[in-house]
């Protein structure tokens, strides 16, 4: 009785892991992606001011 609850824990805590890394992974994207596009306007800025 006792193994079958410590399992059940055990397999809550890794789905909870995996649930985290998902979300990390998903958030990661979106801040790199922001900042892709941030840089992008930056380098469009730089040229626009060096056609000046």
């Amino acid at each position: 009785m006792q193994e079958a609850l410590i399992l059940k824990l055990i397999i809550l805590a890794v789905e909870t892991i995996l649930i985290a890394v998902i979300i990390a992974l998903v958030l990661s994207f979106s801040v790199t992606k922001k900042l892709m596009k941030h840089n992008a306007n930056l380098i469009d800025q730089v040229k626009e001011s060096d056609k000046q």
